[in-house]
């Protein structure tokens, strides 16, 4: 599926029975049938690049779309109250940060808002943070002590092997330090 990816991640499949027949008749190497464990379409630094890439053209280009002068974030790439030299030779301050950086959130940022802590919550107590992964499907969607008694993963119904802790890189009860 993905030429940057290991292959022993990419060894990790399944065959439905028309893929298991046809590999038992025609080659091992078919790809007819094959689930793979995983989800993969980019290794983990290609996604960190992808996303230092994506910042990068934000902070460059803008929400607006169009380029930003160079320098520190402000136009003319100076401090705020600075002065510029024109062409004209006369001094001028620099116009302030806009004030939307100051406005208070909107009901659509503190819906937004919402949908994250709530996207972080266990799906089955509803009150713990999500931090346990199911093997060997992936899926987190539970806090460790729901996930202990689950035999079987609510997204996807395979056996549970084991359960496994994981650490989020967003912590949710940063999400609830803005709400409260």
């Amino acid at each position: 599926r993905c030429d940057t990816v290991n292959d022993a991640v990419t060894a990790q499949y399944s065959r439905d029975f028309k893929g298991h027949l046809a590999s038992l008749l025609l080659s091992e190497d078919i790809d007819l049938g094959k689930r793979f464990v995983f989800d993969i379409r980019r290794t983990c630094k290609e996604v960190y690049d992808h996303c230092r890439r994506q910042l990068y053209h934000t902070a460059v280009v803008g929400d607006e779309g169009t380029p930003r002068p160079a320098g520190r974030g402000t136009p003319g790439g100076c401090s705020p109250g600075a002065t510029t030299v024109e062409d004209t030779g006369t001094c001028e301050p620099c116009p302030s940060p806009p004030a939307s950086l100051s406005a208070p959130p909107t009901p659509a940022l503190e819906e937004r808002l919402r949908a994250l802590q709530e996207a972080m919550l266990c799906s089955a107590c509803c009150h713990g943070d999500i931090d346990a992964a199911f093997c060997p499907c992936g899926h987190m969607v539970c806090c460790r002590g729901c996930a202990a008694r689950l035999r079987a993963c609510p997204l996807c119904r395979c056996d549970v092997d084991r359960v496994q802790h994981v650490f989020l890189p967003v912590c949710p009860k940063l999400l609830r330090l803005n709400s409260e």
